[in-house]
């Protein structure tokens, strides 16, 4: 097991360290340069970087490491984060006056050594699950990936339409019917909800907690969600809980659809689309002039098409990428 300093060097143009508390303002003005210059999606303060560090403490001490021009300042990072699940995510950061330079993929190797290392001290029963999320037009950093054994199996973006008069009120085929969700289906919800996630790459069950979360905010927000149910057995197949969120300054109220699902035994009938189409209506009809929706998927394409059929305009895309060599 590396030990020391030794285990944080990548190559050897810039002179490496652990990642310790008192570099973390530098990690931060590192992460601030770096969005200044990418522009991405998501920016990490002060405090995210801290909870970050302090979730790495479970690993060993060589879980992150920063990089700086000999006698000068922190130009690359890359650590190893560990998350609720027991998953580990890499995370790397190239200050933009050092790219091109192969840094990127040197870490990316870095990260893979020390996590399978970690996994060696695990037991030969822990598997491996490494994975790195990221904005899907950093193509440069996917194709290093990619080559160096991950694959992308899940895509996550939000997708809005303004509702600027009634929708279309939803149709639905006559043998599943629409019926307003109220807080006793609750327990009937969650089997379907997870059946659908069985589906979904690199997926687990939504934990119990987020579970109660999402919906004291659907119960807060009455007469949103909908689900669809067999009219011979009154089974739950499907399901668009909802919730309403506050614009900010010059922004709109939005209606928010927090899970949008169907069981995979009742696909491919329309459903989907009416549960939108409901959730819609009910928006329009409680004062919300706009509609929105975080999407979870292994289909990319197919989901660009469906939202887009909805009236619905994407926001950019994240992609998560796992490793996964021929021996895992």
């Amino acid at each position: 097991m590396p030990d020391g300093d030794h285990g944080a060097v990548v190559e050897s143009t810039l002179e490496w360290s652990v990642v310790t508390e008192a570099d973390l303002l530098e990690l931060y003005e590192l992460r601030s340069a770096m969005e200044y210059f990418d522009n991405p999606i998501y920016r990490a303060s002060l405090d995210d970087i801290s909870t970050d560090f302090r979730r790495g403490s479970v690993l060993p001490g060589w879980a992150a490491t920063m990089g700086r021009v000999k006698g000068g300042g922190v130009v690359a990072y890359c650590g190893i984060h560990p998350d609720d699940t027991g998953r580990l995510w890499v995370q790397i950061a190239v200050h933009p006056t050092a790219r091109h330079r192969q840094l990127g993929r040197k870490m990316v190797q870095w990260a893979i050594r020390r996590s399978l290392e970690w996994q060696a001290t695990r037991g030969a029963d822990t598997k491996l699950w490494l994975g790195y999320l990221l904005e899907e037009r950093r193509t440069g950093l996917i194709h290093v990936l990619i080559e160096e054994g991950f694959q992308a199996e899940r895509w996550f973006f939000d997708a809005h339409r303004d509702l600027l008069e009634e929708p279309a009120a939803p149709q639905v085929d006559p043998a599943v019917r629409l019926v307003p969700y109220t807080p006793v289906r609750a327990a009937e919800v969650r089997p379907v909800l997870n059946q659908v996630r069985e589906h979904l790459a690199g997926s687990y069950p939504v934990s119990d907690a987020a579970w109660q979360q999402h919906l004291q905010l659907v119960d807060d927000c009455e007469g949103l969600s909908w689900l669809a149910e067999e009219t011979d057995t009154d089974a739950v197949v499907g399901y668009a809980l909802n919730t309403a969120l506050s614009g900010g300054v010059g922004e709109p109220d939005e209606g928010w659809t927090l899970h949008l699902g169907v069981a995979p035994s009742s696909r491919h009938h329309g459903i989907g689309t009416a549960l939108l189409q409901a959730a819609m209506h009910a928006f329009w009809h409680s004062g919300l002039s706009r509609a929105g929706i975080g999407v979870d998927t292994d289909d990319p394409e197919l989901a660009l098409e469906f939202f887009r059929r909805c009236g619905y305009t994407l926001d950019d895309r994240l992609v998560q990428l796992r490793y996964r060599p021929m021996s895992i």
